[in-house]
C-alpha cells in the first residue's frame, strides 16, 4: 500500500515538473522580442517553498539563458507580463509591500554579488496571491491601445484552444461569431461613412478611400480645388481617357482623399499609424490601420519595420527608417491622411561605437566605463539591443543610465579619471 502511494506521489511530481517545463517553453516562445516583466523560479525546496526572481527584459530567451549560467541552475519561467512601461512596472513590484514581505537577501550570483530581486515564497498559494496582485497593477503601466491589443491576443489564444475541441464546423463558426460580436457592433458606427458614396478598398493597408479621385495612382494636381464642408461629399469621375471628366476643387490645396477605418479590418486594434516625411512634418506619406499592418506593409530600402521600434520612435519623437511615426488613438477620427501636431523631431546620437559610461540613477556620477555596449550589457546580464536602446533614448536600464563617454559632462569625466586608473579611457579622452 505504501509503495503504491509513493509511486503515485512520484508520478504526480513528474507530471507537475513536465507541466511547468512545457509552460516555461510556451511563455518564452510566445513573448519573444516583447517588453516584459517575468517571474522565474531559481531554487525549489523540499517543503514546497521556492526562490522567485522578478526581472524585466525585451529578450526573454537570452535573458533566461544568461540567468541559468549566472546561477548555475535550471531557471524556470513561471509567469510573464507584457508591459509597455515594463521598467516602471518592475520597479513598482519590487517596492510593493505585498512582495517586499518575501524579500530574500541570500541569493548569490557567480561573481558573489547578492541579488536584489529575489524572494522566498513559502507556498504556491502565496505565489498565486502575488500573481493576482501583479495582474491588478499591470493596467497602470499600459496605455489603452496596448491593453486592447493584449485583449485581442488573449481572444486569439482562447479561440485556438476552443477550436481544437470543437466537434464540427458549426461550433467553430459560433465561437468565432461570439468573439467578434463586440467588435462588429462597434465597427458599424466607426466604419459608417457620413454619406453614401463609392468606396475603394486598399487591401495592402486596410484603409478605405473615398472614390473621388480619377485613379488611385494619380496624385491630385496643385490647382485642384474643392469647397470644404463639415461632411465630406464626393463626385464619382469617369476614366482619365474621357476628356469631359469633371475636376473637383479644393480651396485648401489638399489631396482630395478621405480615410476611414475599413469594415474589413474591424479586428484591428490599437492606434492608426501615420508616417511623416522626415524633413516636412506637414506631409503624411502613408497611413496604416494598425502597428501590425505597418510592420507588414511598410518597406524602406528593402527593410521592413519592427513593432517595438515603431513604438519607440513614436514615444521618443525620433526618426525610424528615415521617417517620423505618429499614432492616432481615436479610430473614429476622419481625415486620417491630414497631418497632426506631432512635435519637433528629437535628434539622437546615431554613432553606436565607442566607450559606454554607466552612471547612477541621478546622473551625478560615472560608476564604470566599458569598451563596447555589448560589454556593458554583459555586466548586467542584458541583451546588447536593450543596452543600445537605453543609450540611444537616454532611458534607464537596470537602475542605471548609460551614455557614450564623449556625451558625458566634462566635470563627471574629470572626477572619474582622477579616481580611476583607466588607461584606455584616458587615451581616448
Amino acid at each position: 500500500m505504501q509503495n503504491t502511494l509513493q509511486q503515485s506521489q512520484n508520478s504526480l511530481q513528474v507530471s507537475i515538473k513536465e507541466t511547468l517545463t512545457k509552460r516555461h517553453e510556451v511563455l518564452i516562445e510566445s513573448n519573444k522580442v516583447k517588453w516584459v516583466v517575468y517571474f522565474c523560479k531559481i531554487q525549489q525546496y523540499d517543503d514546497g517553498s521556492f526562490i522567485l526572481k522578478i526581472g524585466e527584459t525585451i529578450d526573454i530567451k537570452n535573458r533566461i539563458d544568461a540567468l541559468r549560467c549566472d546561477f548555475d541552475t535550471n531557471v524556470i519561467v513561471m509567469d510573464v507580463f507584457c508591459c509597455e512601461n515594463s521598467l516602471k512596472f518592475e520597479k513598482a513590484l519590487h517596492n510593493s509591500p505585498e512582495i517586499m514581505l518575501f524579500k530574500y537577501n541570500y541569493l548569490q550570483h557567480k561573481n558573489k554579488k547578492i541579488s536584489t530581486e529575489a524572494y522566498h515564497i513559502p507556498s504556491q498559494k502565496d505565489y498565486e496571491k502575488i500573481v493576482k496582485f501583479a495582474n491588478n497593477e499591470l493596467c497602470k503601466y499600459n496605455n489603452i491601445e496596448f491593453t486592447k491589443m493584449r485583449v485581442e491576443e488573449k481572444k486569439v489564444d482562447l479561440c485556438l484552444s476552443l477550436v481544437s475541441i470543437c466537434k464540427n464546423h458549426d461550433e467553430i463558426i459560433n465561437i468565432l461569431t461570439e468573439l467578434r460580436r463586440p467588435l462588429v457592433h462597434n465597427s458599424e458606427y466607426e466604419a459608417s461613412p457620413p454619406t453614401k458614396r463609392p468606396l475603394l478598398i486598399n487591401e495592402s493597408n486596410g484603409i478605405v478611400q473615398c472614390n473621388n479621385t480619377v485613379d488611385d495612382e494619380v496624385e491630385c494636381d496643385d490647382n485642384t480645388q474643392t469647397t470644404p464642408t463639415t461632411t465630406p461629399t464626393t463626385t464619382p469621375t469617369t476614366p482619365t481617357t474621357t476628356p469631359t471628366t469633371p475636376t473637383p476643387t479644393n480651396t485648401d490645396n489638399e489631396p482630395n482623399i478621405s480615410f476611414c477605418i475599413s469594415s474589413k479590418t474591424t479586428n484591428s486594434t490599437g492606434p492608426v499609424v501615420q508616417i511623416y516625411h522626415k524633413d516636412d512634418l506637414t506631409k503624411v506619406v502613408d497611413v496604416f490601420d494598425s502597428i501590425m499592418t505597418a510592420t507588414r506593409d511598410f518597406n524602406y530600402n528593402s527593410k521592413t519595420a519592427s513593432f517595438t521600434a515603431i513604438k519607440k520612435a513614436y514615444q521618443h519623437k525620433t526618426l525610424y527608417l528615415d521617417h517620423r511615426w505618429h499614432f492616432i488613438s481615436n479610430r473614429q477620427e476622419l481625415n486620417l491622411h491630414l497631418p497632426r501636431e506631432i512635435g519637433q523631431t528629437v535628434i539622437t546620437q546615431e554613432k553606436n561605437v565607442g566607450y559606454v559610461a554607466m552612471l547612477n540613477i541621478d546622473k551625478t556620477k560615472i560608476l564604470k566605463v566599458f569598451p563596447l555596449a555589448k560589454d556593458a550589457a554583459k555586466e548586467i546580464l542584458q541583451h546588447p539591443s536593450a543596452m543600445c536602446t537605453a543609450i540611444k533614448h537616454s532611458s534607464p536600464l537596470n537602475n542605471h543610465y548609460w551614455m557614450r563617454w564623449e556625451n558625458v559632462e566634462k566635470t563627471l569625466q574629470d572626477v572619474f579619471l582622477q579616481t580611476n586608473n583607466s588607461t584606455l579611457v584616458k587615451k581616448q579622452a
